[in-house]
């Protein structure tokens, strides 16, 4: 259903445009293009979702500074923040120091929760301030990750669901392998993922990773994991 629903909208962008070549329209020329950029991107999603769901590999964890890895994962993201008019506020609380990961494979997983959490978020319209939070903190054996979104939230229904394979809430938006891949990147890693939401209100999903990573890391069962404490994972600190 995806992949049809881009078709359909690289079908109506085309034919937006030709019809503004034919009438010398520019402004419908640019609304052409437009949707064709968007389709072109949901594209470039599907595919990074398809080939990280098909494609299966042990962990390559390296040492990595932990503001450098978040900084790179903004950089990533921060031009569609700008496009919807959605600031994105970085809250990264030193010392940090480093730890060890697979780069690709954990940008991957969060650069999805913000790319998801500012498409949860109304584009600007100048009455309310869409935002986000994104916080980084870390303790003695373990960092935590949070994002924190002002959107329209998820219903309980919705986030029994929410990690649950090719189940996405945008409808024919959404792939519904976002989060899976990146609950599995997390938990492979020997983290996990926490979600509170509110509907209206908005979402915070926050991760907990160790520091340093054995030297063969199967992905844990979830009831392996440890407990959630106070603030951001148990690390100290609040995001309310």
């Amino acid at each position: 259903h995806s992949i049809k629903s881009v078709l359909t909208g690289l079908d109506a962008g085309v034919y937006t445009m030709d019809k503004a070549f034919s009438r010398h329209e520019d402004r419908q020329l640019e609304e052409g293009l437009e949707l064709v950029k968007r389709m072109a991107e949901r594209i470039r999603k599907i595919t990074l979702d398809i080939l990280f769901y098909a494609r299966e590999r042990e962990l390559n964890p390296v040492p990595l500074d932990i503001r450098q890895f978040a900084e790179e994962v903004v950089e990533n993201v921060q031009p569609r923040f700008d496009r919807r008019g959605v600031r994105l506020v970085c809250e990264f609380q030193e010392p940090l120091g480093g730890f060890e990961a697979d780069p690709g494979l954990l940008k991957a997983a969060m650069v999805n929760l913000l790319d998801n959490a500012v498409g949860a978020c109304p584009a600007a319209d100048g009455r309310t301030e869409a935002r986000v939070v994104f916080c980084v903190q870390a303790g003695p054996e373990r960092i935590g990750m949070s994002v924190d979104d002002t959107g329209q939230g998820m219903t309980p229904d919705q986030l029994k669901k929410l990690f649950t394979l090719f189940y996405s809430t945008k409808g024919v938006q959404g792939t519904g392998l976002g989060l899976f891949l990146t609950d599995k990147i997390v938990r492979q890693h020997g983290g996990d993922i926490a979600v509170e939401s509110t509907p209206g209100r908005g979402s915070r999903f926050c991760v907990q990773l160790p520091r340093r990573q054995p030297a063969s890391t199967p992905t844990p069962a979830a009831q392996d994991l440890p407990p959630l404490g106070p603030g951001i994972m148990g690390l100290g600190g609040d995001l309310s």
